[in-house]
């Protein structure tokens, strides 16, 4: 991520931004959580000297400020998830007895209050207001589409590149960022009852670019993710039996051709998934795994400190093929969070997504007034199966900007069950 320099120009741009920023917000909050989100595609930080500043963490801050003074309140616990959430902060708290380096375990922390703090203000501006939801997560897919559309032109440009990869700094983050809108875009092809013949199009050519960029990412990760969406949804859909069958035609016939017209580095990534003894990687994620482990046994409680995984790794490296690959984190965020905060926070952290799931589960089967609301409720149990799915193969929350934009979402889910239960 570039660093900017610490210039007098560039104080003068960031406070001229900051200004229209606060201005808009003041006429328009939602505009204002807009103007927040499309900061999030931007991977630039401002050089604090001690550490790194975001330009969206300000932009939270002030969002924040301007709620509360607009309106005088700052809602809290009107879900059912966040209060282990809360208990998933002080478990990383409690974490920093055992920790290497504190300033890290701090700045994780500073994250995880981050992410409560979005999800807060989220569920504050759009509650009760559900229009305000549609246009949030909207304008996120179409942020989306212009980072995948991004991505076609700049990793075309830099030749060096051996994965797609657009704004972000790896190729699974984007694959991973694609699959918060994918599944949702997807389910309105499997789940609409009636599509106008424009919406249609527009909807088909809006999944053609975000699964081409997927594709091109070549995160086998979220590839998976994205198949097992898809099974998830063929599932749900067995009812059907016209429009079941009619997708499984469809899905196997574009497979072929999809395998037939498929280049050959694309072919040789899909094949890597079943060669997995030769595969750096994949070997790369074993040892993590082994080494993971043996750090947990020897911190079981309450883990090796929040945030450290990275400086007390090499302790317990396993030396081997990929022993000199990068590892911030254990590739897998279930094992990282147990061996990060140990059983105690592994067990809070399994609560959460446990009760996400219950959540879901419920929303699904109530019946829904309002199409889109039901059509929000199955899109985003594809986006919480492909997070949990992916998530055995790598850490994605791990990254701010992924995990603000599914904090985001899930508050966007929230307002809209609220909805329902309103008017039921």
């Amino acid at each position: 991520m570039p660093v900017l320099p610490t210039s007098y120009l560039f104080y003068i741009v960031s406070a001229i931004i900051c200004i229209f920023f606060v201005y808009f917000s003041i006429k328009d909050i939602t505009l204002g959580l807009s103007i927040f989100l499309f900061s999030l595609v931007f991977p630039v930080s401002l050089n604090a000297g001690f550490t790194k500043i975001d330009p969206y963490e300000i932009m939270l801050l002030i969002l924040i400020l301007i709620y509360v003074i607009k309106e005088k309140k700052l809602t809290l616990f009107t879900t059912a998830v966040e209060l282990p959430f809360i208990c998933l902060i002080i478990i990383s708290f409690i974490s920093m007895l055992s920790s290497q380096n504190l300033f890290a375990s701090i700045k994780q922390i500073l994250k995880l209050i981050e992410y409560f703090l979005v999800f807060i203000i989220s569920l504050n501006i759009m509650m009760g207001k559900p229009d305000r939801g549609r246009t949030i997560y909207f304008t996120m897919i179409y942020i989306c589409l212009m980072v995948c559309i991004y991505g076609f032109i700049i990793d075309s440009i830099y030749t060096d590149r051996d994965t797609a990869k657009s704004i972000f700094v790896h190729y699974n983050i984007y694959g991973s960022y694609i699959n918060l809108y994918l599944p949702f875009t997807i389910s309105l092809l499997f789940f609409k009852k009636k599509l106008q013949k424009k919406e249609l199009l527009m909807w088909i050519f809006i999944n053609i670019i975000l699964i081409t960029a997927l594709v091109l990412s070549l995160s086998r990760g979220s590839w998976v993710s994205l198949l097992s969406v898809i099974l998830f949804y063929l599932f749900l859909k067995r009812r059907d039996k016209k429009k079941f069958y009619l997708t499984i035609i469809i899905l196997l016939i574009s497979g072929i051709i999809s395998v037939i017209l498929m280049p050959d580095f694309i072919l040789s990534r899909v094949n890597s998934i079943f060669k997995y003894s030769t595969d750096t990687a994949i070997l790369h994620r074993f040892d993590l795994w082994k080494s993971s482990f043996k750090m947990f046994l020897h911190h079981p409680l309450i883990g090796i400190g929040t945030g450290n995984f990275d400086y007390v790794y090499p302790d317990y490296a396993i030396v081997g093929p990929a022993y000199k690959l990068v590892a911030n984190h254990a590739n897998n965020m279930y094992i990282n969070i147990l061996t990060e905060t140990g059983l105690s926070g592994f067990i809070i952290f399994m609560w959460y997504i446990t009760v996400l799931w219950k959540e879901v589960i419920n929303s699904y089967k109530k019946k829904y007034s309002d199409e889109f609301l039901y059509l929000f409720s199955v899109g985003f149990s594809g986006i919480l199966l492909a997070l949990c799915i992916h998530g055995f193969f790598d850490y994605m929350l791990y990254h701010p900007r992924m995990a603000l934009n599914f904090m985001v979402i899930l508050a966007i889910f929230f307002v809209f069950k609220e909805d329902v239960r309103r008017k039921e």
